[in-house]
């Protein structure tokens, strides 16, 4: 297996080091080169303020297409990285989020993130509590003829002199990290090439957490009506087995796709599970902009006939299509499956969002951005 080569820089002081012998490039990004070479807007800084930035660059045997599912999908990538699950609150249509980071209470205001699909994801926060007052991420893929170089960007400004030794401390094992993710990603993709993104995936152990008494009563009761018997075995199989991420919010197409099955045949499936107690089913209203639930109804009865979303500052009516969706659960009887976040924002959760970015009053924007032919919608608040 090739692992991911890697770079680090960090400034204040400025250190550079390599964890393999070999890398493809003996450039060292300073920060600096770094904003310069993708036009970025450096961190600003406030008086008295001093900034940490970390510069990591990782260079992988696959395609930027191949990567992005997995960037996209921080809640899975951060949890392979080993960091704490993380606790949101949304108020006044802002996300506070609270978390640990080796035992040390963290909170922060997630703001919106800006991203450009297969190209580039920078997030900001700013910490109530913790140990940096802000910090800056960018995350960057940059196509090569061997594949893709992907940079990660940490520019931290640490609450206090014990806060910056400690964040200088703990960039190699951030950058290990890393490498050992890119590793396994790598890996799956090259051996698995055209298959769904699994490499990130956790097999659930059901001799710990699932009845597989009731279980086994459940899909005795689907056998025993006119459904597609791989259907009825791969998803008793999937709420055995299956990550706690994907069963939350079962989506039909998703399961189907996996299962290499019709999605007719999952549906009436998952219809009849519901009946027989295996799934619940509830008709969430949807932010038609950020796919954010903003009602989750048991009844269809139960549905308002409009809804607000504070995040998007946003009214709307909950008579289209794109407003519901009939969401399945797995009855916590059978196995409970409980919400664990590890990312509040990223772009894996608005799949439909192909670009977003923030801009101040009177800001010009150009950018490119490759789109499938078919509608789009240019949106602005």
């Amino acid at each position: 297996m090739n692992r991911p080569s890697s770079k680090v820089c960090s400034l204040f002081p400025f250190r550079s080091s390599s964890i393999l012998p070999i890398c493809l490039s003996d450039m060292d990004f300073s920060y600096p080169e770094f904003c310069k070479k993708f036009d970025l807007s450096s961190l600003p800084l406030q008086q008295g303020e001093r900034a940490l930035h970390f510069v990591y660059r990782f260079s992988l045997a696959i395609s930027a297409s191949e990567l992005w599912p997995y960037i996209a999908d921080t809640s899975s990538f951060n949890r392979k990285l080993g960091l704490a699950a993380r606790t949101e609150t949304e108020i006044d249509g802002k996300n506070h989020v609270r978390t640990t980071l080796l035992g040390l209470e963290q909170c922060w205001i997630e703001e919106p993130w800006t991203w450009y699909h297969e190209r580039h994801i920078q997030s900001n926060r700013t910490y109530s509590k913790g140990i940096a007052e802000r910090v800056q991420s960018n995350f960057i893929l940059e196509p090569t003829s061997e594949g893709v170089d992907f940079y990660v960007n940490f520019s931290w400004i640490p609450k206090n002199f014990l806060a910056s030794l400690f964040l200088q401390a703990t960039s190699p094992l951030m950058q290990k990290k890393f490498t050992d993710v890119f590793a396994t990603i790598q890996s799956f993709v090259l051996q698995n090439r055209n298959q769904a993104p699994k490499a990130l995936q956790v097999t659930n152990d059901f001799t710990k957490n699932v009845n597989l008494s009731a279980l086994e009563k459940a899909a005795s009761t689907l056998k025993n009506k006119n459904l597609n018997p791989d259907a009825v075995e791969g998803m008793c199989q999937f709420i055995k087995t299956g990550d706690d991420f994907d069963l939350y919010r079962i989506s039909v197409f998703t399961v189907a796709r996996n299962l290499k099955l019709p999605r007719k045949d999952i549906l009436e499936t998952c219809l009849q599970s519901v009946r027989c107690g295996l799934l619940s089913l509830t008709w969430d209203v949807i932010c038609p902009h950020c796919r954010g639930v903003r009602v989750s109804a048991e009844s269809l009865g139960e549905i308002p006939e409009k809804a607000s979303c504070l995040v998007c500052d946003i009214d709307f009516q909950t008579d289209t299509l794109e407003s519901i969706e009939v969401v399945f659960h797995v009855n916590p009887l059978i196995r409970k499956v409980k919400e664990v976040l590890f990312c509040a924002a990223e772009p894996a959760k608005k799949e439909h969002i192909r670009v977003q970015q923030n801009l101040e009053a009177f800001q010009t924007l150009q950018f490119s951005q490759t789109l499938k032919v078919g509608r789009h919608r240019v949106r602005a608040t």
